[in-house]
């Protein structure tokens, strides 16, 4: 991958046959200092379907995030960016982060 990771971004896998999006929850700081990244899934929704206990999101794709299910992978891994999430919402997403490892 050639261009910048952004913080909070959705990305296509570029790793695996089967669509699959991410969104990076690491800073830039990992992002020069190693060759990985650390992500939470994007699990889809459908349009009539709202989870009260995930971080929702609509914009740039529609779905939830699920912080509980972070891992790490290589920067290669990332494929197509579609969008940044919320700052709010990427903000929920590593305070569980943070809550799971402290």
């Amino acid at each position: 991958m050639t261009a910048e990771i952004v913080r909070g971004g959705l990305y296509r896998r570029a790793d695996v046959s089967h669509p699959a999006i991410v969104c990076v929850v690491s800073n830039g700081s990992m992002h020069h200092a190693s060759p990985h990244v650390y992500v939470v899934p994007v699990h889809p929704l459908p349009d009539d379907e709202v989870n009260p206990l995930a971080n929702d999101i609509a914009e740039p794709v529609r779905g939830h995030l699920t912080p509980t299910q972070m891992y790490w992978l290589p920067q290669s891994a990332l494929g197509e960016y579609l969008g940044t999430v919320d700052a709010k919402v990427l903000a929920g997403v590593v305070r569980v982060v943070v809550a799971c490892i402290s």
